[in-house]
């Protein structure tokens, strides 16, 4: 990570990495998509994404594909490569020091012309360990990281990626019509990035989508991760309990659960 990405990454809380991908990685990423459409489902389906937001509103869904890196052979592998794609871990061992792990994901997303955003969320003030983020005799101290690798351009007015820039250092709530993108507009900046790029941003900026209005399909592959001692989300695998807790009380047993957000 370079002297200048790390300022960027502490001014603004994200940062675009160009060219993750050659054009054969981002083909193959694009040709397992094709090949497992008949698998996506409707993201959030019991509520809409723009929850309820005239700027965000949309005719449309938003899909997601999930379980990628369970796909079968050869469709998973182009996703099992971006876990050690070197441009993105170099600087994941900048911001959560060596030794992270992946939180949540991969997933993708999907998105048709006509869909519908989503509502913007995150922020370090929301009082979640998980999201903190701080920068100390240029040292960062992350928690939760988001890496989204575009599989598909979203250039000027597509809708798309959208970001509050400095928002990971936020003292207070973000106001409830900005992140409804119905208010302080000038203040929430479009991400612009090309089909093979990631943007890495920190779970405490605060971020969302405009409606997709591209003739093109959206696609983004999104990881989470976080620092090796630190989980947010449910464990996606099973761990045994030893034989000495089985017998212990309910109480007693969630003081032994593995690390994540318990909701």
């Amino acid at each position: 990570m370079t002297d200048d990405q790390k300022y960027l990454y502490d001014l603004n809380g994200y940062l675009v990495v160009p060219e993750v991908l050659t054009r054969q990685q981002l083909d193959l990423c694009n040709e397992a998509v094709d090949h497992q459409m008949d698998k996506r489902i409707v993201a959030n389906p019991e509520r809409a994404l723009s929850d309820g937001s005239t700027a965000l509103a949309g005719p449309g869904k938003q899909y997601y594909l999930k379980r990628v890196l369970q796909w079968d052979r050869p469709w998973c592998e182009p996703f099992r490569d971006m876990l050690v794609n070197p441009k993105i871990s170099d600087c994941l061992n900048v911001l959560l020091d060596t030794g992270y792990r992946l939180d949540t994901g991969p997933g993708i997303v999907l998105a048709e012309a006509g869909a519908e955003g989503l509502v913007l969320h995150g922020g370090g003030s929301e009082g979640c360990h998980s999201n903190a983020y701080f920068c100390r005799d240029q040292r960062f101290f992350c928690g939760l990281t988001v890496v989204e690798i575009m599989l598909a351009d979203e250039g000027p007015g597509d809708g798309g990626l959208v970001v509050i820039p400095a928002s990971h250092k936020a003292n207070f709530p973000c106001p409830r019509q900005m992140k409804r993108c119905e208010q302080y507009e000038q203040h929430i900046r479009e991400v612009h990035p090309k089909a093979g790029d990631a943007v890495i941003f920190a779970e405490a900026t605060v971020h969302g989508a405009l409606p997709w209005t591209a003739s093109h399909q959206r696609r983004a592959a999104l990881f989470r991760y976080n620092p090796g001692f630190m989980n947010y989300h449910s464990m996606p695998y099973e761990l045994v309990e030893p034989d000495y807790i089985k017998d212990m009380t309910d109480q007693q047993r969630a003081v032994m659960q593995p690390p994540s957000l318990r909701r």
